[in-house]
């Protein structure tokens, strides 16, 4: 399995996530939608709804017929989690590649307003989904390769990251390979 892909598909997800959500109003909740990759034809799918959880449901039905019909696909979406009695804002992805055993599941906490990214990305799942601890460097290269390679947001990177954040952060990417 090739994990510095599988890391590509999860840096690019992050960084659209962030393009997009940056241009947001603190009110505005992104779209949720899939990129899926099948002969390498890539498709843009948005689950539009009148509510996100009605989005969020149509995405994950989509999900999963996407695995049966394409070669890869990763998704995004915007939401919150519990941590220590806060709620903290995150952007959510999952990754699959013909291959793996379960979708990669990931989050990115973030400030909605102004836009800024908090720690480093978490991965929920990397041997779960049937990842090789062992390709973890390959993986975090690929993650970083991802998000390099998105033409909205290569540029615009460092300024989103918040570093005092990013230093209290007790997990990090290299978690993934732990």
């Amino acid at each position: 399995m090739d994990h510095e892909y599988i890391g590509q598909l999860l840096g690019f997800t992050l960084a659209h996530s962030a393009s997009v959500v940056e241009t947001l109003q603190a009110d505005e909740v992104m779209v949720p939608y899939a990129i899926t990759i099948k002969e390498e034809q890539q498709e843009l799918v948005n689950f539009e709804a009148e509510t996100q959880e009605q989005a969020i449901q149509q995405a994950e039905s989509k999900l999963a017929e996407f695995s049966e019909t394409v070669d890869a696909w990763c998704y995004g979406q915007e939401g919150a989690i519990n941590q220590d009695d806060n709620t903290i804002n995150v952007l959510y992805f999952k990754v699959w590649v013909k291959g793996m055993t379960a979708a990669l599941e990931a989050y990115q906490p973030i400030q909605k307003s102004p836009f800024k990214l908090l720690s480093n990305i978490q991965i929920q799942n990397f041997a779960e989904a049937g990842l090789d601890e062992a390709e973890g460097e390959n993986f975090i290269a690929g993650l970083n390769q991802g998000v390099d390679i998105h033409p909205a947001t290569a540029s615009r990177w460092d300024s989103w990251f918040d570093t005092d954040a990013a230093e209290d952060a007790d997990a990090s990417t290299d978690s993934a390979a732990e």
